[in-house]
């Protein structure tokens, strides 16, 4: 039989990784295809955080350039908790919920979980649309 997988965007940032959940915090956001995974950050970042409007801070755009999220694949039959503790350091991770302090991802709710572990388990990593639109901008 063949293993179905969950994909996992990871957030990258120098804090440390962070797995976003659902908006009400009850379950991990989860993935059937990376292909899904991929289009659902990358329509986040263009819908959210590519305005090309007057107000757009760059410090902004560099908060969000330095997250370097990633996909990671876990097999469908683990549960929200078997998926945390995969990727902690321990066997009983960091459930707190974090609110992210960048501020262009200030909307976006995740749990804190080991990044060295989520390396591990990386699966590609996700390109942003034009990361350096804001450096093409008319002066």
């Amino acid at each position: 039989m063949e293993t179905k997988y969950n994909y996992f965007i990871i957030l990258n940032t120098t804090e440390g990784a962070y797995l976003p959940l659902h908006s009400d915090n009850n379950s991990l956001l989860t993935y059937s295809t990376q292909k899904q995974a991929r289009d659902a950050f990358e329509l986040n970042y263009k819908e959210s955080h590519e305005q090309q409007s007057a107000t757009w801070s760059t410090s902004a755009a560099l908060n969000w350039l330095n997250l370097q999220p990633f996909v990671v694949a876990l097999s469908a039959s683990l549960t929200p908790m078997e998926v945390l503790t995969t990727l902690s350091n321990s066997d009983t991770p960091d459930l707190k919920v974090y609110s992210l302090s960048s501020i262009a991802v200030r909307s976006i709710m995740a749990a804190k979980v080991d990044l060295e572990t989520c390396r591990n388990y990386e699966v590609s990593k996700i390109e942003l649309i034009n990361p350096e639109w804001w450096q093409q901008e008319p002066a």
